[in-house]
């Protein structure tokens, strides 16, 4: 099976319509623990970091919400 990324030729003809949805699907990132148990563990380490505090700085999360919200 030939994958590359999005943008690039897969194999069947999800990339020559370029449908994202189609390729998103078809790639089932974060559909459950069996399809993608990487990307659920980087996710959660993601979400962790982002919360911490650096030398009293706002969090990432925190300065995000903020620029958001304004």
């Amino acid at each position: 099976m030939l994958r590359v990324l999005w943008g690039a030729y897969i194999k069947g003809d999800v990339c020559a319509t370029r449908d994202l949805n189609a390729f998103m699907k078809w790639e089932k990132l974060g559909k459950s623990e069996a399809d993608s148990p990487r990307f659920r563990q980087l996710l959660a380490v993601t979400k962790q970091a982002m919360a911490q505090r650096v030398s009293g700085q706002p969090s990432v999360r925190e300065q995000i919400t903020t620029a958001i919200k304004g």
